[in-house]
């Protein structure tokens, strides 16, 4: 979120007693977190819901958004239960879709973001529901190491199961067209790494109908 310069000015105003309004510098810090906190929660549940609408014509799951935080960071994750069960990849293109309108609406508000999609292996622990697991450690690497500036890495494993179910090369719960969805929504950088190209033919393609505010 861009927070250096902020948390430098408040730890000044705190610790040396620097001139400036201790109250803005509150807002502008800890408040900032707590609101995009809020945003991003509900930008996510609503698009949950708007998306059904699409998901329903290939016989997808109803979504399963949860939150986690930690300091400025917001993890949203959703159940993939293969390959235990049939892969079902309504949350995969709900989150796709949900991180491309971060993108836009953070742009709107001045206040922009870098961050990574994957598809792992984590857990709740007790007593917080804090998310731990081997996907956790994975996106936090592709969000600080390999990101770099304001956009959506999808990792590698994530790419290829699309690719797979595409191919019909995974059995999947519901139709492979929503592995294309995905796939559309998605382009490789100039590093290589694929990214959510939210300002992409596909992205608007697949809004859902209505506003989302």
């Amino acid at each position: 979120m861009g927070q250096q310069d902020g948390l430098a000015k408040l730890d000044r105003l705190l610790w040396q007693g620097a001139e400036g309004d201790l109250k803005v510098a509150i807002k502008d810090t800890f408040g900032k977190v707590l609101y995009w906190r809020d945003k991003i929660q509900g930008w996510f549940r609503q698009y949950a819901v708007a998306a059904q609408q699409i998901l329903a014509c290939h016989d997808c799951d109803e979504l399963d958004v949860g939150f986690s935080h930690f300091s400025d960071t917001i993890i949203a994750h959703c159940t993939m239960p293969y390959p235990r069960k049939p892969l079902d990849l309504a949350g995969t293109y709900a989150m796709i879709m949900a991180s491309g309108m971060l993108m836009h609406g953070s742009l709107v508000e001045g206040t922009v973001f870098r961050g990574a999609i994957v598809a792992g292996n984590a857990a709740l622990l007790p007593p917080q529901s804090d998310l731990y697991g081997p996907a956790i450690a994975e996106a936090h690497h592709l969000e600080s190491r390999t990101t770099g500036y304001p956009r959506i890495v999808v990792s590698k494993r994530l790419v290829e199961i699309l690719r797979k179910v595409e191919e019909q090369q995974l059995k999947q719960h519901g139709s492979r067209g929503i592995a294309s969805l995905c796939l559309e929504l998605l382009r490789p950088d100039t590093d290589g790494c694929h990214i959510v190209d939210y300002m992409g033919r596909g992205f608007f393609k697949n809004l859902p109908l209505g506003d989302l505010e």
